[in-house]
């Protein structure tokens, strides 16, 4: 099993002062960079976010129209520029901010990085493929990624020329919550509207 590389904040924070972004803060005891050296963060809380149309308070794990990344769940991220992109792709968007509490007993699967373990689950979910774990974390494959995604789906281009596409692409991140159990593992904290 693999252990999360989120931002850490110490058990019982609460003292977000103020919805002016990321640059204010600066209370963090976990944080290291991007994509740290791998930690086992279980029973830490780390603030995630979910960029949508409105207020999301109660999570819900919906089907899709579409396959996505790591399959059916309720998708979020550790990057608060990408909850932004996620929550203005149709105008004005909400970005939702939540604690995270990685709970013992929860099976999952982080990707630190793009790799080809990856792509073959990333190549796994969008083909309509399932899975068993009920927490998936690790780089996004974004609409020009995704798009290199299917041309080696479909065999237009090989592995090799996928990952030489790919590599210089600005770094990415969404966590995705498979089950119920997993969303118990989530607090809504606040939400902010933005254009």
């Amino acid at each position: 099993m693999r252990i999360f590389t989120l931002c850490a904040m110490p058990r019982g924070w609460r003292g977000w002062r103020g919805w002016s972004g990321w640059r204010g803060w600066r209370g963090w005891s976990g944080w290291r960079g991007e994509y740290a050296e791998h930690a086992e963060l279980w029973g830490e809380l780390m603030l995630i976010m979910h960029g949508s149309t409105v207020e999301v308070p109660n999570p819900e794990i919906r089907q899709a129209r579409f396959n996505k990344d790591f399959g059916v769940g309720f998708y979020c991220t550790k990057i608060e520029a990408q909850a932004y992109r996620w929550a203005t792709r149709f105008g004005e968007g909400c970005i939702n901010y939540y604690e995270f509490d990685a709970a013992a007993g929860l099976s999952s699967l982080s990707f630190p990085v793009m790799t080809e373990e990856w792509l073959d689950f990333i190549s796994l979910c969008r083909s309509g493929g399932a899975h068993e774990y009920d927490i998936v974390d690790g780089p996004m494959a974004n609409d020009e990624v995704y798009n290199y995604v299917a041309d080696f789906l479909s065999g237009v281009i090989s592995r090799p020329a996928f990952w030489e596409l790919v590599k210089f692409r600005y770094p990415t991140h969404q966590i995705c919550f498979h089950t119920e159990e997993s969303l118990r593992s989530i607090r809504f904290v606040n939400a902010r509207m933005v254009k």
